[in-house]
């Protein structure tokens, strides 16, 4: 097919505003959050306050809070459940800090987690990954 051209008399768009396209999309995403994590973040919540607080239910909340994009929350959530002995959660703190780019942080989760798990495939594979990068 031949290349197709403007003619001369077609409007073309401008490019919308940077500002503007930033506010739509974190009003969508506040909406998306809203109807789709609340809820089951609300029902781990009341579950938590139930059934008291256990690694298991902690995960599930910080889960949830990654998914919906909300780190710092999930930071405190796997906090408490690796004080409590999670080595996922360990784990889950040291992915977090991987992906902000804190390698330091992410090594001290994972061999945390393996100083209570030696074998545990995931927090070998994350201490390896992050010792690779802190050589570079």
């Amino acid at each position: 097919y031949p290349p197709a051209g403007l003619s001369t008399g077609e409007t073309v768009s401008e490019k919308p505003r940077e500002d503007i396209l930033i506010a739509a999309v974190e009003t969508n995403m506040a909406r998306y959050v809203t109807a789709e994590f609340e809820p089951k973040m609300q029902e781990v919540k009341d579950l938590i306050a139930s059934e008291g607080k256990n690694p298991q239910l902690l995960n599930r909340l910080g889960l949830l809070y990654v998914r919906a994009g909300m780190y710092e929350s999930a930071i405190s959530v796997y906090t408490e459940s690796a004080e409590l002995g999670s080595v996922s959660a360990m784990n889950n703190l040291g992915n977090i800090a991987s992906v902000r780019r804190d390698y330091a942080e992410a090594k001290r989760w994972y061999q945390r987690a393996l100083s209570l798990e030696p074998e545990n495939a995931t927090a070998k594979k994350g201490l390896n990954r992050v010792l690779g990068l802190l050589e570079d």
